[in-house]
């Protein structure tokens, strides 16, 4: 089940979604069980984005990707933290934060697709 933008929806939704993660089931007003043992939760979220954005490149000579990295994962679960509560963070397996693509990376993108277009186009 994907939620997209979960900081965006209310926080009942929220709630809802604690009572999935810590007891692979969820009641309705009507007293219906509904079964979320073998499911799989995706959640996505723009909190953190404008740090990862506004972020400065490392200073000095040396800095690396894994330092980069390390900053923007530090950031983005500080505004997490102001954005969740922490009973709910806390039911969250896994977190994978995405940094910008670079302009090369963008490059490479573009190209493949746009060679698949062309492989297509020649039938």
């Amino acid at each position: 089940v994907l939620f997209d933008e979960i900081e965006k929806s209310h926080e009942d939704v929220w709630g809802l979604l604690l009572q999935i993660m810590e007891d692979g089931r969820l009641t309705d007003s009507t007293g219906r069980l509904s079964d979320f043992r073998n499911t799989i939760v995706v959640m996505t979220s723009n909190v953190g984005a404008k740090a990862i954005s506004d972020g400065k490149p490392a200073l000095g000579f040396g800095g690396s990707d894994s330092d980069t990295e390390a900053t923007a994962y530090s950031a983005v679960m500080k505004e997490l933290k102001q954005t969740f509560r922490p009973e709910f963070l806390n039911r969250v397996e896994d977190m994978i934060v995405f940094r910008r693509l670079t302009r090369e990376e963008m490059k490479k993108i573009a190209s493949g697709m746009t060679e698949a277009v062309a492989q297509r186009m020649r039938g």
